[in-house]
């Protein structure tokens, strides 16, 4: 069993490093539909700069790795209603915890200015 778990584990980082344009891709946003669950106006800083956060982003990327978690086991079959499901639900987690984070952040500082906005 051992040398399973490290033969998988060597397999999906083989998928995961395989470069975009090598591996299928699907519009994860899409399965959330009119549904982009109601989380607050958030703002992030990365690579890119300030922005605005948008739970589309985290559904991309849980169907990203759930893409190469499938190429890795030689699914053929990824884009599925039950793997749609997955990523949906998957989105909807991370948004309540960061609804949550966000309203243990507010209780615990002080009044902020109207030209604060909260970077997670």
């Amino acid at each position: 069993m051992r040398n399973t778990i490290f033969e998988e584990d060597r397999l999906l980082a083989k998928a995961a490093g395989t470069p975009s344009e090598n591996k299928p891709r699907f519009d994860w946003a899409e399965a959330l539909g009119d549904n982009r669950f109601e989380i607050p106006k958030v703002r992030i800083t990365d690579g890119a700069g300030d922005r605005d956060f948008h739970i589309a982003e985290v559904a991309e990327v849980i169907g990203e790795a759930l893409t190469n978690l499938m190429i890795s086991r030689e699914e053929n079959e990824i884009y599925t209603p039950k793997n749609r499901a997955l990523v949906v639900e998957s989105a909807r987690i991370v948004a309540d915890r960061l609804i949550e984070r966000m309203a243990k952040r507010r209780k615990a500082e002080p009044p902020a200015s109207p030209l604060t906005n909260f970077i997670v």
